[in-house]
């Protein structure tokens, strides 16, 4: 026998997203590349990004491994500012010799890297990871709970009496 609830106990349901929950998403998308990259001076014609631009980047690894004979790498998030052999623009990392450990650098950017090694080519490694397009989306259209209408204990909006 199924019984009906008295209207006074019924409220509307709003189910909403909290910033916990979207703090804890998974990444979707990882991709490894080796880039060899040219040395400063040497490249002919535009230089190719070690990591495009990404709307949906939640964040990428730089590994500088060891170098056999470039001395430094060049990064920077415009190609111009790495073109210039005399006067490199940007973040100058010194290369880790035979033996030595890899140099990890984490990028929390959607905005392009290029690189260009100082006295030889050189050789990166990079891990790309991207959020799955509907969560990045997700993020963008959640409507979240002010603090001040959380019921500790319920979880939820308060709108009882």
């Amino acid at each position: 026998m199924v019984q009906k609830i008295p209207d006074e106990y019924a409220a509307p349901v709003r189910i909403v997203k909290t910033a916990e929950e979207l703090s804890n998403l998974g990444v979707e998308f990882g991709a490894w590349s080796t880039v060899n990259v040219p040395q400063i001076g040497t490249n002919t014609g535009t230089l190719t990004p070690i990591l495009a631009r990404r709307p949906s980047r939640l964040e990428a690894e730089i590994i500088i491994p060891p170098q056999s004979a470039a001395t430094a790498i060049v990064l920077a998030h415009r190609a111009d500012y790495v073109s210039n052999p005399a006067n490199p623009q940007g973040g100058i990392i010194p290369a880790p010799a035979a033996g030595a450990n890899p140099i990890r650098i984490p990028y929390r950017s959607q905005q392009p890297v290029y690189a260009v090694g100082i006295g030889a080519n050189a050789t990166i490694i990079v891990l790309d990871q991207a959020q799955a397009a509907a969560q990045a989306q997700a993020e963008e259209s959640v409507e979240y709970i002010p603090e001040e209408w959380e019921s500790e204990g319920s979880g939820g909006l308060d709108t009882g009496p």
